[in-house]
């Protein structure tokens, strides 16, 4: 056997991977080393590795049968071992259904739909089957009513192709120049009327990073510079604080001072006095008088305390007044 020209550069057979895609690629190996057909069972056992070879003895258990089989139907053979498929009325049955998904384009469509065509065994009427299932699958109404104004005598696949072919691509052209002129329309009104702050702010700094601008490091971390800064009328002292005010600046206070000068009305009534302001247990007028009511009964026990004891005491001075007196 002569060398090759090219160095094989096919991977094992392994399990689970598809035999006919496998198979394919060594035909193009053959061609380019120009491998002679008596040369080609051997070459595929060498590349195929222990997993195909298993399966070949297997298929053919001697080793005089082995020997004897053609490259042709050994291939054939391990095609229906190796790669087992659904029945042709299953296959044809997901072709009959399919239909363009969401996100899927027409030509990605047609594609797929070929691929389901191939295990359908169609003949010759593959390609009108599937020109039918394109008109029926599509989901653009449009592109639909473009392939319809064709002769339906003439149109074939290949035409149908090129037409879904054109229609996608005028489509993605207009998508793009409608995305620039919605940008410079953008653009333009951002030069005419530029944004102000904290939105505008965020739209330059957008634009920046865009154009692989990088500016000091403070204004990349939203520090202002002081000259930009809006100034102040208002002059800030301490008692100002939070901390330094005093209980004027309460919120009735504030009240007071958005009522153009009038105290609001407070709307508490009491009933014990009589007037607005607050309520019935809250009313200093009522605690008072009972406050004036305890103090007057202590006051008068002490009263009659002190005078019981003033009267013994001139009733004692008295008494000893008169026993001098004897």
């Amino acid at each position: 056997m002569s060398s090759y020209v090219v160095a094989p550069n096919i991977e094992p057979y392994r399990k689970g991977q598809s035999f006919a895609t496998w198979i394919r690629r060594l035909a193009f190996h053959f061609r380019v080393n120009k491998v002679d057909d008596g040369q080609r069972k051997d070459q595929m056992f060498l590349l195929g590795g222990d997993y195909l070879f298993s399966v070949a003895e297997k298929i053919y258990p001697k080793e005089a049968l082995l020997e004897e089989v053609t490259y042709e139907v050994l291939t054939q053979k391990l095609k229906e071992v190796l790669d087992k498929t659904d029945s042709v009325l299953l296959q044809r049955y997901n072709f009959s259904t399919k239909v363009q998904q969401a996100g899927e384009s027409a030509s990605d469509f047609i594609f797929s739909l070929k691929l389901l065509a191939e295990h359908c065994e169609f003949g010759d009427q593959k390609n009108r089957l599937i020109l039918d299932r394109i008109l029926v699958g599509l989901a653009d109404g449009s592109l639909k009513h473009r392939l319809f104004t064709e002769d339906s005598t003439k149109l074939t696949l290949d035409q149908a192709e090129k037409i879904i072919a054109t229609w996608e691509m005028a489509a993605a052209h207009t998508k793009a120049l409608t995305n620039n002129e919605d940008v410079g329309l953008v653009a333009s009104l951002n030069i005419r009327n530029p944004l102000t702050g904290g939105r505008g702010a965020v739209i330059q700094r957008m634009r920046e990073v865009s154009q692989g601008f990088r500016g000091p490091v403070k204004s990349r971390l939203g520090v202002r510079p002081a000259e930009d800064r809006p100034h102040s009328s208002r002059v800030h002292f301490k008692s100002q604080h939070s901390r330094y005010r005093d209980s004027s600046a309460g919120p009735s206070y504030n009240r007071f001072r958005n009522d153009e000068g009038q105290w609001p009305l407070d709307q508490r009534y009491c009933d014990f006095c009589q007037r607005y302001g607050h309520v019935r247990r809250k009313c200093y007028k009522l605690k008072n008088d009972r406050n004036e009511g305890i103090n007057h009964i202590n006051a008068q026990a002490v009263a009659n305390e002190t005078d019981s004891l003033t009267e013994r005491l001139t009733m004692l001075r008295t008494g000893n007044w008169d026993s001098d007196r004897d």
